[in-house]
């Protein structure tokens, strides 16, 4: 009874090995990843754009100020200079320079207030179309997500079964050979147990003389592979 529960014992674990590799390299697990890393290059680029795109409203808001005082200034000094108040020439070809100057001081910062509206414009149009792709790719994340946990219940479901089965089979093997067992396991990347292929044992490849299999045959004993010490089936 022992050997045949130890080898179930092999089959159960041989399982549950499959079955946490193929979660360690779950499909749904890799496109999840993927769809993760693209929205997180696109929440940044969304970001810095964002702080662009604050910066240069900043920098119009500046502009647009500093040309609105320019007019107004220059609205007062034009009114100095019809109001016909003023009549000593000298002061009104210096209120005229003065209006000149400030004109060309606004021209300047209408320059560039232009150029940084359409700075602004640019860095928006790129905003508005990465923010659409932020969305497509957040979408296609929560279907990934979605896909992914699906596949983890199910593997949980699978090792819940799998675990129950073993509980039932361990009890049946005995402590010695539990022992050494769970060493083989440990030691053999997993398989403990194994089988003869015709006198090649199946673990290591290894052929046995025909003459150590019949002895092996013939005795109660655990039969080991003389090569890799794994656990052999015996065909009876």
């Amino acid at each position: 009874m022992t050997r045949i529960a130890v080898h179930e014992l092999q089959i159960i674990d041989s399982q549950i090995d499959k079955v946490n590799h193929h979660g360690d390299t779950l499909e749904e697990k890799i496109t999840l990843d993927e769809k993760m890393a693209e929205l997180n290059r696109i929440e940044k680029i969304v970001s810095n754009l964002s702080e662009l795109l604050a910066k240069e409203k900043k920098e119009q808001k500046k502009q647009e100020d500093s040309t609105t005082a320019y007019s107004e200034k220059i609205e007062r000094e034009e009114k100095k200079l019809y109001a016909g108040t003023i009549v000593n020439p000298k002061e009104l070809k210096g209120i005229e320079n003065e209006v000149r100057s400030l004109k060309s001081r606004r021209d300047k910062d209408e320059t560039v207030l232009l150029e940084v509206i359409e700075k602004a414009e640019e860095i928006d149009g790129h905003l508005v179309e990465h923010n659409k792709q932020q969305q497509v790719v957040r979408a296609e994340s929560d279907v990934a997500q979605a896909s992914f946990e699906k596949a983890i219940a199910e593997i949980e479901a699978q090792l819940k079964e799998l675990g129950s089965q073993r509980e039932e089979i361990e009890p049946l093997v005995a402590p010695d050979m539990l022992k050494l067992y769970n060493r083989l396991r440990h030691d053999k990347q997993g398989l403990a147990v194994t089988a003869l292929d015709g006198s090649t044992c199946l673990g290591c490849r290894m052929e046995l003389p025909s003459q150590e299999i019949e002895q092996a045959m013939a005795e109660e004993n655990v039969w080991r592979c003389p090569h890799c010490r794994r656990i052999l089936l015996r065909h009876t």
